[in-house]
């Protein structure tokens, strides 16, 4: 087990945090709303896009 395991999930989880707050995440390709998501998912076929996030 590598040592810097727990701080390396601790940045990155903090990291995705600060990120969402000012950004949405959207599917790009190969997910559909009207489907459920596979048991599967292939992170290279994958692809995500940051859009600012909607003002309240």
């Amino acid at each position: 087990m590598c040592p810097g395991q727990n701080l390396v999930l601790l940045l990155t989880s903090a990291t995705l945090a600060a990120l969402l707050e000012e950004r949405e995440v959207h599917a790009v390709g190969g997910f559909e709303a009207s489907r459920p998501l596979p048991s599967v998912l292939d992170p290279f076929g994958s692809s995500l896009q940051l859009r600012p996030a909607a003002a309240d």
